[in-house]
């Protein structure tokens, strides 16, 4: 990393996408990216690439109770109509619980209604959310950066544990946990327990 951007020092690069689809959809996807040219950047970098392989990941074993470890910033934010701008939550805040999850239920509501998923029960119980740790780091994001049409938002990176019925679980991995999912924020790795206190103490040493 060099500032705000980030230099490649190979010709060859990974990238993971994720997002919610049916799994019969998953052949007609990786058709879809195959061989495919696309261009990362904006105004002051870029760089082209040529999509050279297609590759399905593995999901977690998903179970009820999951840590998660964020490798973008999660967004969580309220406007009323009265407000002119948004108020983006930290993850310790009151607030932040109820409209994490509620994001959470919309999008579940949303993926049952367009055949995504299939339903759940109702008593596969209520979800409930909180910091694995006290350690949260804010990102402050540029949407259209450098034009007319810039604005700001802002998403925090932290570890969380997610109590909550496994296709909340699911739709959240591979659908994005908070708002803005579209831009690439919420994306998130499944870690365990062992591997949180690791990281942890590697990085107090």
């Amino acid at each position: 990393m060099q500032g705000d951007r980030m230099k490649l020092l190979t010709d060859k690069a990974e990238l993971e996408v994720s997002f919610l689809a049916p799994e019969a959809m998953q052949h007609f996807v990786s058709g879809l990216f195959s061989k495919q040219h696309f261009r990362i950047g904006d105004k002051q970098s870029a760089v082209n690439f040529r999509v050279e392989k297609v590759e399905a990941v593995p999901l977690p074993d998903f179970k009820p109770a999951m840590i998660y470890r964020t490798l973008s910033p999660v967004l969580v934010s309220y406007k009323t109509d009265e407000e002119r701008n948004a108020h983006y939550f930290k993850p310790d805040e009151s607030e932040y619980s109820n409209l994490f999850l509620n994001n959470l239920k919309q999008k579940s509501v949303s993926a049952i209604s367009h055949g995504l998923i299939q339903s759940f029960a109702p008593g596969d119980g209520e979800p409930s959310f909180k910091l694995s740790d006290g350690k949260q780091r804010s990102n402050l994001l540029k949407i259209k950066a450098d034009t007319p049409a810039e604005t700001r938002i802002r998403g925090f990176m932290y570890s969380f544990e997610l109590t909550a019925p496994l296709l909340f679980h699911k739709i959240g991995y591979l659908g994005g946990f908070g708002e803005k999912n579209s831009l690439g924020l919420g994306c998130v790795a499944a870690i365990n327990k062992k591997d949180l206190t690791l990281e942890h103490e590697t990085t107090e040493k």
